[in-house]
């Protein structure tokens, strides 16, 4: 449905996006995620038409757009600061967008209650917008994005300004909402926790570039860069001396690369041990002792400092083991799958 085709971007002479290539699918939801500066945003804002982009082309269903005016596109805009008029009320908010597309009163009404129930704000209609809370305001935001009925929603960091447990609750509701109603839609966030659940893939950003696309699930147990796994919090990444047939060769020993589909065709530079196949093993291969333990309430997170200097982290399971305590030497293993090759 959407396509962006090498699109750059620069400001001050300063490169922010680099090329980019991204086709979404209709009714899919592609979570742009990064850090801070990486061009998410900047991205977003140029399939929006709110940015020009200095090269390259976006498509809808095939037709180039780059020469539309953002009134002209019919996207769904949702931001981090709601944007909502404080001097209308819930009703009047989720109208605007209806008023603006030259629908009439009795049909902007009927409109609007059908999205306000949709989001669960049913009864909320004339409500002044101060008197609502984080969240509220949250959903009447996406109501007003959704009651025009828009081609493609476009969400920038829509629940950064929200606590924690809020956050937590409505990012499964925005999800299911957006799904309900089929919608395709581009999603900017900084929070891989949100990314997982809310997107179909994921376009992990970094200075300008995707470092990886794919679903959440390939991501997380198959990053392909060092960049990408850092970034999701795999640190166990450890250097790779050398690499033959049987395998490669690292301070920590031989590791045996097990066949997979999306393995590098470059030789790695480096190896993640991903944290969910490490187990503690007495006659494990790899021996170091605790630097830090903390409780997590189900599990205990673990940092072994190897013998060989590399630090490692991973989980157990706090009904299966005793509280591992910091000074202790610990052996584990690690299960051939786990032992991942990660590019530059």
């Amino acid at each position: 449905m959407l396509t962006t085709h090498n699109i750059t971007r620069s400001f001050d002479a300063q490169p922010v996006l680099c090329g980019v290539d991204l086709d979404v699918v209709e009714g899919e939801i592609v979570c742009l995620l990064g850090p801070s500066g990486c061009g998410k945003t900047t991205l977003l804002r140029i399939v929006a038409g709110l940015e020009t982009a200095d090269s390259g082309d976006v498509l809808l269903n095939g037709q180039s757009i780059m020469d539309q005016p953002v009134h002209t596109r019919d996207f769904g805009l949702m931001f981090q600061d709601f944007a909502l008029f404080p001097h209308l009320n819930v009703q009047q908010n989720v109208e605007f967008g209806l008023r603006m597309k030259g629908l009439d009163k009795k049909k902007r009404q009927t409109r609007a209650r059908e999205t306000l129930d949709l989001v669960g704000m049913g009864g909320f209609e004339s409500r002044d917008v101060a008197q609502l809370s984080g969240g509220e305001r949250q959903r009447v935001a996406l109501a007003r994005s959704l009651a025009p009925n828009p081609r493609l929603l476009m969400l920038d960091e829509p629940l950064g300004s929200l606590d924690a447990a809020l956050k937590e609750r409505l990012v499964v509701d925005l999800c299911a909402i957006i799904k309900q109603i089929g919608l395709t839609a581009l999603y900017v966030t900084h929070d891989q926790h949100e990314a997982f659940v809310v997107a179909d893939r994921i376009a992990l950003m970094n200075a300008g570039r995707f470092e990886q696309v794919a679903t959440p699930m390939e991501i997380y147990h198959h990053p392909a860069t060092i960049f990408t796994a850092r970034f999701l919090g795999l640190e166990n990444v450890v250097p790779v001396d050398s690499v033959s047939d049987h395998g490669a060769q690292t301070p920590l020993g031989a590791f045996t690369l097990a066949p997979q589909s999306d393995t590098p065709t470059e030789t790695p530079i480096a190896l993640l041990l991903h944290p969910d196949g490490i187990t503690p093993d007495p006659n494990g291969a790899i021996s170091g002792t605790i630097s830090k333990s903390v409780f997590l309430g189900d599990a205990y997170r673990v940092d072994l400092q190897t013998d060989a200097n590399i630090p490692l982290t991973f989980k157990l399971i706090a009904r299966h083991h005793k509280p591992p305590h910091d000074g202790d030497t610990f052996r584990i293993s690690i299960a051939p799958e786990y032992v991942l090759p990660l590019k530059s």
